[in-house]
């Protein structure tokens, strides 16, 4: 199970940054490649 935090929002584009809180910033780095694959 993985926790994850919402970095920043746009609405305007309704684009969020979402960190993994796995490994720092590899989680960081995994937590963007999963978001756009799940967008």
């Amino acid at each position: 199970m993985w926790s994850y935090k919402i970095l920043s929002c746009n609405v305007d584009s309704t684009v969020c940054r979402v960190e993994f809180e796995i490994e720092g910033v590899i989680g960081n780095v995994i937590g963007e490649l999963l978001y756009i694959a799940l967008a």
